[in-house]
């Protein structure tokens, strides 16, 4: 319907318009639901690593075995509360020790022998029978466990240890040895 000196608006136009807001209330739609859907996703594995970060400090805290973390240097980064009471040492204290100033001088060369290899992913773990030095200066025999943690590329983050006291057990033997040669 044309009106006297005015164009005439095709009706085409307005369809166009109708589906473009159409085409647009679909797309913005779609990426509100994306949205959620990455949102549920990150809070989901943001839960999962709290879980684990809180499962892997309840194991710290609480083990009866001594645990200690190491950067490459040997530095020690954190001790549990177990391995303080079986060398006497504060946190602060023992934080200020390296593997080379805790470690008895006729273990060290070993020690850092397996150390080195698994920072430099020659190994996985190792364990070795070693003497700790206790905060009165006396040494502790002990079984100690090491691996490396990684990142998610494979680089190594620190290494643990842990530490567990076998200082009857080589007394015994020491004694059952005595006895031994005595009898013979």
């Amino acid at each position: 319907r044309k009106w006297y000196g005015t164009p005439s608006i095709d009706n085409t136009i307005f369809s166009y318009i109708g589906l473009a807001g159409i085409v647009i209330l679909c797309v913005l739609l779609i990426l509100l639901i994306w949205n959620y859907s990455l949102q549920a996703q990150v809070r989901h594995k943001t839960r999962v690593l709290v879980e684990n970060e809180q499962k892997f400090r309840q194991i710290f805290e609480t083990s009866a075995l001594g645990i200690t973390t190491a950067d490459r240097t040997g530095q020690f980064l954190s001790c549990n509360p177990a391995f303080q009471k079986m060398l006497g040492y504060t946190t602060e204290e023992f934080n200020q020790h390296t593997l080379k100033t805790i470690t008895h001088p006729d273990d060290y060369a070993k020690n850092l022998e397996l150390f080195s290899k698994i920072w430099n992913g020659e190994l996985n773990a190792y364990s070795i029978e070693k003497r700790n030095l206790h905060k009165e200066g006396h040494y502790l025999w002990g079984n100690l466990t090491a691996s490396m943690v990684r990142d998610s590329d494979g680089n190594p983050i620190f290494s643990i240890g842990m530490f567990e006291d076998i200082t009857e057990r080589k007394l015994s033997e020491k004694v059952r040895e005595s006895i031994y040669k005595i009898s013979q």
